[in-house]
């Protein structure tokens, strides 16, 4: 196996043989079916491995020097998520002027659905939107250490935080 780097969301190089695998966000494929990908095995990584990777990463020091900061933009974030769960051909019509690429309603309605599936689990129905399962992320975060993807041993309960999370 040869690995190339193609860039994200690039599936030119697969539609024109150039490469025979890629890999894709759920929301990238559906755009990439939409340029031309055909005739595609997809292969779930969440069929294997079902392990959230949507977070947001800051500095030790951002963590402990702009609490306040963080925890207004969480709060933010986790409020438009939960409106667009909410109001998905609304969000749909909203991106078509504030969205770079979103200029078609439907593309934005169909990815908006993808999204909004993805960001509910049974985590975030009982703790709300933004929580993680610790155990789970600890679970994938040894399967990757064993698959030689990662070195370090990870205590993801040390590097994991919720605390910032609005109530």
């Amino acid at each position: 196996v040869t690995i190339q780097v193609t860039g994200l969301l690039n599936f030119a190089p697969v539609i024109q043989g150039q490469v025979d695998a890629t890999a894709a966000t759920d929301t990238g494929l559906f755009v990439g079916k939409l340029k031309g990908l055909k005739d595609v095995n997809v292969i779930e990584v969440k069929d294997h491995l079902n392990v959230p990777s949507d977070m947001f990463v800051v500095t030790e020091e951002t963590y402990k020097m702009k609490k306040d900061l963080l925890r207004r933009f969480l709060s933010a974030y986790r409020d438009s998520t939960q409106w667009m769960i909410d109001n998905p051909e609304e969000a749909a019509k909203l991106a078509i002027t504030r969205s770079i690429n979103g200029r078609n309603e439907a593309v934005n309605l169909a990815i908006i659905k993808i999204r909004n599936a993805s960001a509910v689990s049974g985590t975030t129905q009982s703790k709300g939107l933004g929580h993680f399962d610790l155990d789970l992320l600890q679970k994938g975060a040894q399967t990757f250490r064993e698959l030689g993807l990662i070195r370090t041993k990870i205590d993801v309960s040390k590097v994991i935080k919720s605390d910032l999370i609005p109530k």
